[in-house]
């Protein structure tokens, strides 16, 4: 059995921990490592990590726990791949939680012929009462020019980060979508299974900034080879998608 590494990375976040701690401490996989990297937080967040851990202990599932400042999420991330001693890594930030039993699915695929794994995710907008099932897409067509990955529903081998390189801290907003198209560009093999991988709540990051991250979309796109005008040309169409699923989802509560 392949030995499988789970990163969380939380700052302040007390009030969503210990769902997705949960999520991890209830999967039937082993042998599982779960590595916790906490950015100092000043809330409760700690405290919930410290009581849930021996019963991690108890489950038979190894942790590392480190609560730290850092220089943002690329550097927490690399942190937790720097402790991974798994053959294959995934990341479940908190917030997020795994669907029941999900990474023997997950674990039980081809990994012998397969680098970097991408699933689907369940995108929950609790505030409004809207949740959907979020598909991945590994069509160069599109993701030169967007983030089509759900970045939850990922595993890679960990012998891909040594060989592509881990998260580029220059990134705040776009680092997944920066490392998912450099191990494209180095060759690695991109698999897509149809597997809703994880809950995601709305209002993570990259929802919150969608206006910021537009100067590192650009930066990605670049290395895909991918000029600017069409850059500038895509993003017009991303921002109009977005504009008129926000006037949808307001109609849907108004007609309620």
């Amino acid at each position: 059995m392949k030995q499988l590494s789970v990163i969380t990375i939380s700052y302040n976040s007390q009030d969503t921990i210990r769902e997705t701690m949960l999520s991890v401490l209830n999967q039937r996989y082993r042998p599982l490592q779960y590595i916790l990297i906490d950015g100092h937080s000043t809330d409760k967040t700690n405290e919930i990590i410290r009581e849930l851990l021996p019963a991690f202990a108890s489950a038979g599932i190894e942790t590392v726990y480190l609560s730290e400042p850092d220089r943002g999420i690329s550097d927490a991330f690399n942190k937790g791949i720097s402790y991974a001693t798994g053959d294959v890594i995934g990341i479940i930030n908190s917030g997020d939680s795994y669907e029941p039993d999900v990474l023997e699915e997950v674990m039980a695929q081809n990994w012998e012929e397969t680098d970097f794994l991408c699933g689907d995710i369940l995108w929950k907008d609790s505030a409004n009462g809207i949740e959907y099932v979020r598909k991945s897409s590994l069509n160069w067509s599109r993701l030169k020019l967007e983030m089509t990955v759900m970045h939850p529903s990922c595993f890679v081998r960990k012998s891909v980060y040594d060989e592509c390189g881990v998260f580029d801290i220059s990134f705040n907003y776009t680092m997944d979508y920066d490392v998912i198209c450099r191990f494209h560009r180095m060759g690695k093999k991109l698999v897509y299974a149809p597997i809703t991988v994880a809950d995601v709540a709305a209002g993570g990051v990259s929802d919150v900034n969608i206006d910021r991250i537009k100067e590192e979309i650009f930066r990605v796109n670049r290395d895909n080879g991918v000029s600017l005008i069409s850059s500038r040309a895509h993003w017009s169409v991303v921002r109009s998608r977005h504009f008129l699923a926000s006037l949808l989802k307001k109609c849907k509560l108004f007609f309620k």
